[in-house]
């Protein structure tokens, strides 16, 4: 840790290393989910009232979006990979998402997605976004998502 730390640019400080169990492969593998505080940059608002129209953008059935790839351009669905988007008491946004890497939905699409869903563009550099936390799946495959923190498993290295 304390050569990591050394290493590390400021502002970045490594807290805890554990090492995985055996068998579970790479760290990134592991990862199934990310939480994200998100907050907008002063003067980089939407217009309107994220609480009272955050209801109506989650109803939706499906939340579609057009992503551009190298190769090509695909629509997908974010609903299913959106697993909580609530605002918090400071007024921030707070999103649970899929960070798999099949997934892996980046907090900004949402943000895109729900401000053009009321007719807006999100403003470039609008966001601040901090990831709170990485988590694993330790549900059995077809079972219920179980997520844990990564931190939560594996053995401490001192």
């Amino acid at each position: 840790i304390k050569r990591l730390n050394t290493a590390s640019v400021p502002g970045i400080e490594i807290i805890s290393m554990k090492e995985l169990p055996e068998g579970a492969g790479n760290a990134m593998a592991s990862v199934a989910a990310a939480s994200y505080t998100v907050r907008f940059r002063e003067g980089r608002e939407l217009s309107f009232d994220i609480a009272k129209k955050l209801p109506e953008f989650m109803a939706q059935e499906q939340i579609r979006i057009t992503k551009e790839t190298k190769k090509s351009t695909l629509e997908m669905d974010l609903k299913p990979g959106i697993y909580e988007f609530t605002i918090k008491e400071d007024g921030s946004l707070y999103l649970l998402v899929d960070a798999s890497s099949a997934g892996n939905i980046k907090p900004t699409t949402v943000i895109e997605a729900m401000a053009n869903f009321f007719g807006e563009t999100l403003q470039e550099n609008a966001l601040q976004i901090t990831r709170e936390e990485t988590y694993t799946n330790l549900a059995k495959p077809g079972k219920k998502r179980r997520l844990v923190p990564l931190d939560a498993i594996g053995t401490d290295i001192a």
